[in-house]
């Protein structure tokens, strides 16, 4: 399995990779292995099919995929159907999965997010990427 690319799509690209292992192939077989998802762009109604299709492949990965991340800090704006896209992602994970993590969001997805109560509920949030990797680890 090899790491997607970067694919700009209706202003959302979309990245996938172990931590610490940006731009190296997936793992097929690692537990409490920690996979970050990196968006960047607008993530709202119209490009949240994308983020859905471009991480379709991590299916296979599904009975390991316990701790995701969602590196946000390079959304520019997220509307609650780009939030909406994060949550089909998320429960296409194993249903066992801890609370996923929302690392680098900005106030504008800060909002979105207590808008709809889902900051507590499903989404831990950290400032940084590395906070969010350190806090699976505790």
């Amino acid at each position: 399995m090899s790491a997607l690319k970067g694919k700009m799509v209706a202003a959302l690209e979309v990245q996938v990779y172990e931590s610490g292992k940006k731009g190296q192939p997936l793992a097929q077989y690692h537990t409490n292995t920690v996979y970050v998802i990196e968006l960047k762009g607008t993530l709202r109604d119209v490009t949240s099919p994308v983020l859905i299709e471009e991480t379709a492949m991590l299916s296979a990965l599904k009975p390991l995929w316990h701790q995701i991340i969602f590196d946000v800090s390079q959304v520019i704006n997220m509307s609650t159907g780009g939030l909406g896209g994060l949550l089909q992602l998320y429960h296409k994970s194993d249903k066992t999965a801890e609370k996923a993590r929302l690392a680098g969001a900005n106030e504008k997805i800060l909002t979105v997010l207590s808008t709809t109560k889902l900051k507590t509920e499903l989404f831990d949030t950290y400032a940084t990427l590395e906070d969010a990797i350190a806090s699976y680890q505790r």
